[in-house]
């Protein structure tokens, strides 16, 4: 995902799991930020609850990915992300769904 997204000329920095999305997102102060639900150890839904719970990162919008079904599906609302993105529809329509997100941030900002 992160090449597909890069090569439409967007700036991506990754995190390994949730903890660095925290420590990149206060350090870097995003745009957006997409979470990997699925990720081990401090994941997607603790990352998202502390990045929510912090004034200084809350306004950045955050936008779960997930797979096309699973358990984090359940979950996505209690997150506080803004979005959900299965990952098959991200990879099938990539250039439709970075215009919609990065509009979303415009407007919502």
């Amino acid at each position: 995902m992160r090449s597909s997204i890069e090569d439409r000329g967007y700036r991506v920095v990754e995190a390994i799991d949730g903890r660095e999305a925290v420590e990149l997102a206060t350090e870097l102060m995003p745009d957006l930020i997409l979470l990997d639900l699925s990720r081990p150890i401090f994941g997607g839904l603790k990352a998202a609850t502390e990045i929510r719970g912090d004034p200084e990162l809350c306004h950045i919008p955050i936008v779960s990915v997930i797979s096309d079904s699973g358990p984090e599906r359940d979950v996505t609302f209690a997150l506080a992300c803004d979005r959900t993105i299965y990952k098959p529809d991200m990879f099938r329509n990539m250039d439709r769904r970075l215009q919609e997100l990065t509009s979303f941030h415009i407007a919502r900002g």
